[in-house]
């Protein structure tokens, strides 16, 4: 493994650490045209859907060709997306519920979503941001049936700090939303305009950074006995 990636699992983990697990959404104060959209958490990534003017929903998704778009799940396919992703993906589809129906999370097929209402003209100019990324790529164009998307080659570069859930809170910032935390993992929630945020005198459990960093620092030593007896 090089020493470049060794770095870069290194700071991802003290990220986590020091960011926490959740990336705090606060949504905007008095939107114009509110319009709800959508945040899901399925686990291991994140995407955002936005109201159809037909009805239903529209999702989109961001993430690395191979491992997303074309399903290779292993883990030279994992190493290569992490160091730099040689081709990243946008996906796309029709989901038929309304963002305010208590089905929603069923309906879409992710354990966690967060409601975020936004300007109506925010929403109408990312939508078509997206879709001209889209239709552009449209040839590249094929279905995962996993994942029930339909994706095309992107020209937006992936890599470990620029994965997925990077993206959806780029696109919220784009809808106006204000977004706090790294956006590392799709644990993502909203925080009301009326709450009050969080005392920043209460870190992350003194205990969990610890062994956060030792975690770390063990990973890291063990890859360079590794590159140590390579190089005799």
């Amino acid at each position: 493994m090089s020493k470049c990636l060794n770095q870069r699992l290194a700071w991802f983990i003290t990220l986590l650490a020091i960011g926490g697990c959740t990336t705090t959404i606060i949504p905007p104060s008095n939107p114009p045209n509110p319009t709800t959209v959508i945040v899901t958490d399925y686990g291991r990534h994140s995407s955002l859907l936005i109201p159809d003017s037909r009805g239903g929903l529209i999702e989109y998704a961001f993430g690395d060709w191979d491992w997303f778009a074309l399903g290779h799940t292993n883990a030279i396919v994992a190493i290569h997306a992490l160091i730099h992703s040689p081709q990243s993906t946008l996906g796309r589809r029709w989901v038929f519920t309304s963002a305010d129906s208590p089905n929603a999370p069923e309906l879409i097929g992710t354990r966690q979503i967060e409601r975020v209402t936004v300007a109506g003209i925010r929403v109408a100019a990312l939508r078509a941001q997206l879709d001209g990324e889209y239709i552009r790529h449209i040839d590249s164009a094929i279905f995962q049936p996993d994942g029930r998307l339909y994706f095309v080659r992107c020209d937006e570069p992936y890599d470990l700090f620029h994965n997925c859930n990077h993206e959806t809170a780029k696109w919220l910032e784009e809808l106006g939303a204000r977004i706090e935390g790294t956006a590392i993992l799709s644990h993502f929630r909203v925080r009301p305009l009326t709450a009050a945020p969080a005392n920043k005198k209460q870190a992350p459990h003194v205990h969990a950074i610890a062994s956060t960093q030792i975690l770390c620092l063990c990973f890291h030593e063990k890859w360079r006995r590794r590159d140590e007896s390579r190089e005799r």
